[in-house]
């Protein structure tokens, strides 16, 4: 294998990990109206949303629609799984907006300095699977090296939620 195409999939793994519906089906309930879907890659969250009668504004960087300077939308949230890399600047974005937000982030997110700063001054919510998501990406095997969870703000009706995964 070449070097760049290892780069390639290396690179995958960390920024392009797809949400498998399951995924999205677990914050389905409480979301309602027009869905900005910032950061929607393939499509797979859109697909699962518009399937239960939401609608649905899709951008990302691949189409040259930058969710961190370009106009926004009218909706009535944000959902999206961001590339992971940017993940401090989607979320002071998304609360800076001031849009209800769910953001589909590695646990590991709950930490730094600028995010605890950021959760303490606005608020967070959490919707917490019992299981790994096994995201999909070129180099997928039978799990996610890592737990996921949906940060959210003015979505759910409890701070911390825990959710039953069913694949």
């Amino acid at each position: 294998m070449n070097s760049l195409l290892k780069r390639k999939i290396k690179s995958t793994k960390y920024s392009d990990l797809y949400t498998p519906a399951y995924a999205t089906e677990m914050i389905i309930p409480y979301l309602h109206g027009t869905i900005w879907e910032c950061a929607c890659g393939e499509g797979h969250m859109t697909t699962v949303m518009e399937k239960h009668g939401l609608t649905v504004i899709e951008s990302d960087i691949a189409f040259g629609q930058d969710f961190l300077t370009m106009e926004v939308p009218e909706a009535d949230y944000i959902v999206t799984n961001p590339p992971y890399k940017l993940k401090d600047k989607f979320l002071e974005r998304c609360y800076t907006l001031g849009i209800p937000f769910a953001l589909l982030l590695p646990l590991t997110a709950l930490g730094a300095q600028k995010r605890v700063s950021l959760y303490k001054e606005y608020g967070l919510e959490m919707l917490v699977p019992d299981k790994r998501i096994h995201f999909i990406y070129p180099t997928a095997k039978d799990t996610t090296w890592f737990h996921s969870a949906w940060f959210c703000h003015n979505v759910l009706p409890e701070k911390l939620m825990f959710v039953k995964i069913e694949r």
